[in-house]
């Protein structure tokens, strides 16, 4: 933007008209010094300096396009918009040719229009000096640039290179120049650059990715850059080319890509043999289950017969040895079952639908309290707790949640059992088991989703340590978690979620 405009006008009121657009619009940024004549105004020019000159062409001392003629010859390098009384596009034409900036009616111009024409101004004959004052120094600046810069003319030939694309292209400039740009790439690139040259308009920067072959056989691929040259009028000056040498990068990208499919075919095979070792362990576990199951009720049903045998039944010894083996026996038929069902977990088919999580848990704690009516438990159960899941899966875990309440709130002197949902702060739901049972010791708390891992404040309660595991394989099926948090003596609290919804899943 100017900082020193020369305003000549001999009109007060239009000076002061410009005087106070120029003060809203640009403040003490804007220095105006006002003469009233061309002599005048070309005295000043004489002595300072200005960054632009506001002209009228009807003064006392000249008339029409003489009048900027004379300050463009005085001062050709200081940028002129004309500001006329006359509203006709043929004096404005002539002006504009003879290298006046802008011609503004003055019946038209508002603050705006005048600031941005002056801005405008200022900043193209920026551009046009310093293109004045590159042109000398244009081969010098783009043989010291690190990109290869080509000029090509309005038919694809080119005109110019810099030693950088002599560099790139292992050839002279004489073999270059000339040549249309077409004839110089791979073939396999040709369609594309042809039609990459005719896509380029004027103002625009495009790019791509093309190849170069080389005299000894190789190839240099480069990054292209390209802007399109035209003149005020729309004739085509031609293009010019900026190229970058990225061979490295494309060498590193096709390397990337060729790991990665092998990478691929490495995790299908072994995505493969892992699915296999599962099916072939879950058929080894549906075997143990069988064969095991096959001894175990032979040792139940041959130690019942036993007891019945009168040497037995009358050693009191010898009854309580009975007794163990088939509570040995029935636990580790209970263990067997446990197995089975933790290694199911992630076989069994699933399905995500809307839930009634309060009214599963009442079900749940209505069937505990059938079958083991002598246990009293005061039940807080949240009304409308929802969530989606699948519904056998979601059940194991409300049936072992609370299974594990009910056990251990027995030792209790008033039992209470509560079910919730609470909110994290992102908003996702959280489900609560809360029990005043024995607890348990937090430092043990890394042990308590492990198979087969039973805490010390578990002594003297039944169980095969299998069901929290299961619990957490379900959650985590369900994209979830689970974690607890105890007060040995006081409560245990498990918390659970099930996963952020899809968008099209709702909670009903």
């Amino acid at each position: 933007m100017p900082s020193t405009v020369l305003l000549i006008e001999d009109n007060p009121g239009d000076a002061r008209l410009v005087r106070e657009h120029l003060a809203e619009r640009l403040g003490a940024a804007c220095q105006l010094h006002e003469v009233p004549s061309l002599a005048s105004g070309l005295r000043w020019l004489d002595e300072h300096r200005a960054d632009l000159v506001l002209l009228d062409l009807s003064l006392p001392d000249s008339q029409g396009l003489e009048t900027f003629l004379a300050v463009h010859a005085h001062a050709p390098d200081t940028p002129v918009v004309i500001l006329s009384g006359r509203d006709d596009d043929e004096l404005a034409l002539d002006a504009v040719r003879a290298g006046a900036e802008d011609y503004l009616a003055k019946q038209h111009v508002t603050g705006a229009v005048l600031v941005r024409s002056m801005r405008l101004a200022v900043e193209r004959r920026k551009v046009e000096r310093a293109l004045r004052n590159n042109e000398v120094r244009h081969r010098a600046a783009a043989d010291a640039a690190e990109s290869g810069v080509m000029q090509l003319d309005a038919q694809g030939t080119v005109r110019f290179v810099n030693n950088r694309v002599v560099s790139l292209l292992a050839r002279p400039a004489g073999d270059v120049l000339g040549q249309r740009l077409q004839d110089l790439v791979g073939a396999e690139d040709v369609d594309a650059l042809e039609a990459f040259l005719a896509s380029c308009a004027p103002g625009a920067q495009h790019t791509m990715t093309v190849r170069f072959p080389l005299p000894d056989g190789g190839e240099v691929w480069t990054l292209m850059s390209a802007r399109a040259m035209h003149a005020r009028g729309g004739e085509n000056l031609g293009t010019v080319i900026m190229l970058s040498d990225v061979t490295g990068r494309v060498l590193a990208e096709r390397e990337r890509i060729r790991l990665a499919g092998e990478l691929e075919d490495r995790v299908a095979r072994r995505t493969a043999q892992l699915e296999a070792a599962n099916a072939e362990l879950a058929l080894f576990n549906r075997s143990i289950a069988h064969d095991l199951r096959t001894p175990l009720n032979a040792i139940v049903g041959f130690a019942s017969l036993l007891e019945q045998q009168p040497a037995v039944a009358a050693t009191e010894q010898a009854r309580h040895h009975l007794e163990m083996v088939q509570k040995s026996a029935l636990d580790m038929g209970d263990l067997v079952n446990a197995m089975l069902a933790l290694s199911q977990v992630e076989r069994r088919k699933f399905r995500r639908e809307p839930l009634d999580l309060s009214a599963m848990a009442q079900q749940v704690l209505d069937q505990l309290q059938a079958a083991d009516a002598s246990h009293v438990v005061s039940v807080d159960i949240e009304a409308g707790v929802k969530g989606i899941g699948d519904p056998a899966l979601v059940r194991d875990v409300l049936v072992n949640l609370l299974g594990n309440a009910w056990k251990y709130s027995h030792r209790a002197a008033r039992p209470r059992i509560r079910f919730g949902v609470e909110r994290q702060a992102g908003g996702e739901p959280v489900f609560v088991v809360e029990d005043n049972g024995v607890g348990f010791d937090m430092a043990d708390s890394a042990r308590l989703f492990q198979p087969f891992q039973r805490l010390a404040s578990s002594a003297g309660f039944e169980g095969t340590g299998v069901g929290l595991a299961t619990v957490q394989r379900i959650l985590h099926r369900h994209g979830g978690s689970v974690w607890a948090g105890s007060r040995p003596g006081e409560r245990t609290s498990f918390f659970f979620t099930l996963g952020a919804p899809a968008p099209d899943e709702a909670v009903t």
